[in-house]
């Protein structure tokens, strides 16, 4: 793969300090990111990469997330405190409070809900929460659907839970094989595309209600948050301690490796959006891939 754009903007505060959660805008303009010593930052990805805002706090990011049009991300803890950020200039906008054990936060553009034992959803509008519901298997990650009226749970225990907002009722209950590490509704809501923590992606059909197999790649190219190179998607593989960046091509069953990253690079955490992959390490350095997005000449 050429012209990547691979560059880190370290936080000069953060510098050699592990990177606990991140996320990025749905336009891969901004990327917020938390640290492992309570720090939380705003950078701009594009066309420069400058930090906009630091804030040094006394709790630990464990999940951040943007709402679809930017305007806002999220940073949970997991004592429960959620932090609400402007999306243009990361100043602080708000504060809500979670049950303890908080693992993931996704938003909507009028919905935020967080998950860990329980399930609670807010309205951004107001502060008073919902809960969606409890279990007896920790939350990995949860999703929620852009019209704000599905949540999808991954949990610890390998299911994946379908939730209707409205009624507060779980509608359908998935086994998969492996841990969960991100779900994406495809934009008609026919079916959940589930990440696992390694890389490989498992497409769960919504109204009959059953997985129906891997690598699905009329699936993963409708997904807002993947990225797609020349039109094929790739993304951020993990196994026996290697990390690398796959693509999914036309001609090929299953992913071919494109990019190796040095096994000197301790990648921690990651996320993606339609043009950028980020890589988060143990010591405080940010890798962003940028893809680009026109042909090759």
């Amino acid at each position: 793969m050429r012209r990547i754009d691979a560059s880190s903007p370290p936080s000069q505060e953060a510098t050699g300090v592990n990177v606990t959660a991140m996320a990025l805008s749905r336009d891969c303009s901004r990327l917020a990111c938390g640290f492992l010593d309570g720090t939380v930052e705003l950078w701009e990805t594009s066309p420069t990469k400058q930090r906009i805002a630091s804030y040094k706090g006394d709790r630990v990011s464990a999940s951040m997330g943007f709402v679809p049009d930017g305007r806002l991300f999220a940073s949970g803890s997991e004592d429960g405190t959620i932090k609400l950020w402007n999306g243009g200039d990361g100043s602080l906008h708000g504060t809500l409070k979670a049950p303890p054990g908080l693992r993931a936060v996704a938003l909507s553009n009028s919905v935020l809900v967080a998950a860990g034992l329980d399930v609670t959803l807010w309205s951004l509008d107001t502060p008073s929460p919902i809960t969606l519901k409890k279990s007896d298997s920790a939350a990995t990650t949860v999703s929620i659907s852009d019209e704000s009226d599905l949540v999808a749970i991954g949990c610890d225990d390998k299911s994946v839970h379908l939730v209707d907002v409205v009624n507060h009722t779980t509608i359908a209950t998935f086994t998969v094989h492996g841990a969960i590490y991100k779900l994406s509704f495809l934009p008609d809501k026919s079916r959940l595309v589930a990440q696992t923590n390694t890389g490989t992606f498992l497409s769960l059909d919504l109204l009959k209600k059953c997985v129906r197999g891997e690598y699905v790649l009329k699936d993963l190219i409708q997904l807002p948050d993947t990225p797609l190179w020349r039109g094929v998607p790739v993304w951020r593989c993990w196994a026996n301690e290697q990390c690398w960046i796959a693509a999914l091509f036309s001609q090929h069953q299953t992913p071919v490796p494109v990019l190796w990253i040095p096994s000197d690079i301790r990648v921690h955490r990651w996320t993606q959006g339609s043009s950028m992959i980020a890589l988060g390490c143990t010591d405080g350095r940010i890798m962003l891939l940028r893809l680009p997005t026109s042909h090759l000449s």
